[in-house]
């Protein structure tokens, strides 16, 4: 009879344990469930609608920004910076995101992106025109990161007016207008060149 009392006391002290145990486990459960919902919700990041660059580069904001650069005055810039965060704002971008468009830091950023874009439209003018790209580069200092980047791409081009050059002075020998010297077909390739590019030789 006491081993049965015995035995009887021990599964009952078994059976509050277990119990106990799953009230813990349940209550753990219930205390972890929001934390976790709210560390997916803290680590859960918005995505912007449209990125960055894609903002800057419309038609016209950057009219606005190559109209300043020419103008060399920053003094129309300033609404332009507050459509472009209120956009970036709307568009889903933090603070932190559009920290270098803010405030005279975002003005001074803006006038660089106008400067590059006058520098870029230069550097296509001389291109297709057949100029030298120096007088390029002394107007625009501040792009010296470019420099031997644009010297390659004007050294390619000149190749290829070299060789319409030497194309057109071989043709010659068999003209009977005579043969072109190497200047005259320089400047019969140039003149093909620009015509290619839309542009009119002058003089």
């Amino acid at each position: 009879m006491f081993r049965l009392l015995s035995s009887s006391k021990f599964v009952f002290f078994i059976v509050i344990v277990l119990i106990l145990l799953v009230f813990y486990f349940s209550f753990l459960s219930r205390n972890a469930e929001p934390d976790s919902n709210h560390s997916h919700l803290n680590t859960e990041t918005v995505q912007p609608v449209i990125d960055l660059e894609t903002i800057l580069a419309t038609n016209d904001v950057e009219q606005a920004l190559l109209e300043s650069a020419i103008a060399d005055s920053a003094q129309g810039l300033v609404n332009w910076q507050d459509r472009i965060l209120d956009v970036a704002f709307e568009a889903g971008f933090q603070e932190k995101d559009v920290a270098h468009l803010q405030g005279q830091q975002g003005i001074e950023y803006l006038l660089f992106r106008g400067q590059r874009l006058l520098f870029d439209r230069e550097v296509q003018q001389a291109y297709r025109s057949g100029e030298s790209a120096q007088r390029v580069f002394s107007r625009f200092p501040q792009a010296s990161d470019l420099f031997a980047q644009t010297e390659q791409l004007f050294a390619q081009r000149d190749q290829i007016i070299d060789s319409i050059a030497v194309t057109l002075q071989q043709s010659s020998k068999n003209s009977s207008e005579g043969e072109l010297t190497i200047q005259q077909a320089k400047r019969a390739a140039l003149q093909i060149w620009r015509e290619r590019n839309g542009i009119e030789l002058n003089g």
